[in-house]
């Protein structure tokens, strides 16, 4: 009788360090994609935070897994990598997910555990945290047996091969993903959840999970330095918005300042907006920088894990370095506010290199690729 490994469709396992963010935007681009040529199942080292990339894909919630975060114990490494038995590929995305490859790495042998892919997008204000020792140990060991590391930048390459001690064989580069189509083109001035952009206008924007307000209320104070047609528009849900509000009244500022919740339709939002702020820095290389780029938005943001590098040229100087605080970011904010040939000129720039870097059916193929050669048969619908 053949192998039912060698027959039936792959059984893949994501696991992930939680249902939001640019690994689950991945996982859920590749659930659909790739529906037909495997099994996707996931799991999640912490609880649903809402309004998940995976909501109304294929993919199914695998159940009984116990946590993927906290300390590894033998016993509950063990349990873990038997969990990991019944597939055929397991993914772990983030650090967040390390646990299951650590499970891996340490009964792979015994158990004829499946092959395993870790892939990596980046970190952010906990950056020199990420690049402890503590941290930068676990990554080497827990690394010990996977197959391969995906990373999407060449700077994370770079740090996988020095500090992580990453063989360069294992180690693969692959830009994320998006559909470019959908950023450009004209939207109507009223897509967004009630607010409407007039005639003469010009938006600021930004989107995250608003946990912390220190970035956000700086973005407050940098509009207020700037031309009455100026808005800020933060989207998404968070402890945060209410000393957002709180603050856009104090500086008057309340008619300016626009709060819509959650942003369904993230295109959208990008083409309405004339200048893309990163705010979010726990967000790891996030999702935005290729959405923004895409929409040929030019973008403003701190200069973690060499975001500089990922940009075009005329935009790089207004990715800032972390140390410049609040002043470095409204000081970018206003230069570009004030000269909208340079806006013009970064923004092409950008979506030049998003149509080289970004384009989703690229990744797909690549991810198929790879996930293809380590299962050592080709993925096919």
């Amino acid at each position: 009788m053949p192998d039912q490994r060698l027959v039936a469709r792959p059984r893949i396992l994501h696991c992930l360090a939680h249902d939001g963010g640019a690994a689950a935007a991945t996982v859920a681009a590749l659930a659909k994609e790739l529906a037909g040529e495997a099994e996707h199942s996931v799991t999640f080292a912490e609880p649903s935070r809402g309004g998940s990339s995976l909501a109304g894909t294929v993919a199914t919630v695998a159940t009984g897994f116990r946590a993927l975060s906290g300390a590894p114990s033998p016993g509950k490494l063990l349990r873990l990598a038997q969990m990991l038995a019944p597939y055929d590929l397991v993914l772990t995305h983030d650090y967040g997910a390390l646990g299951a490859a650590m499970a891996h790495t340490a009964f792979s042998q015994m158990l004829r555990l499946p092959p395993l892919i870790h892939h990596e997008y980046g970190f952010g204000e906990d950056h020199i945290r990420e690049l402890a020792a503590r941290r930068t140990w676990y990554r080497r060991i827990a690394l010990g047996r996977a197959a391969r590391l995906v990373v999407p930048t060449e700077y994370l390459e770079e740090l996988a091969l020095t500090r992580w001690h990453q063989p360069i064989g294992r180690v693969t580069q692959i830009w994320p993903g998006v559909d470019l189509g959908r950023f450009v083109g004209l939207t109507r001035p009223d897509a967004l959840r009630g607010i409407v952009k007039h005639e003469g206008e010009s938006w600021i924007g930004t989107i995250g999970g608003m946990e912390s307000d220190g970035e956000l209320l700086a973005l407050v104070r940098a509009i207020s330095r700037l031309a009455d047609g100026w808005h800020l528009v933060i989207g998404g849900e968070g402890p945060a918005r209410e000393a957002v509000r709180r603050e856009a009244e104090r500086l008057e500022l309340s008619h300016r300042v626009h709060l819509p919740g959650r942003i369904d339709d993230r295109a959208a939002f990008m083409r309405l907006l004339d200048i893309y702020a990163l705010t979010d820095g726990r967000a790891g290389f996030p999702a935005a920088i290729p959405e923004a780029m895409a929409a040929g938005l030019p973008i403003v943001a701190p200069d973690l894990h060499a975001q500089s590098a990922v940009v075009g040229e005329e935009n790089a100087r207004f990715i800032v370095s972390p140390r410049a605080g609040e002043a470095g970011l409204a000081g970018a904010i206003s230069e570009l506010a004030g000269d909208m040939t340079l806006r013009l000129h970064a923004g092409r720039q950008n979506r030049m290199l998003a149509e080289a870097r970004f384009d989703r059916s690229t990744m797909i193929e690549r991810f198929r690729a790879l996930y293809s050669s380590v299962l050592g048969r080709e993925m096919r619908a």
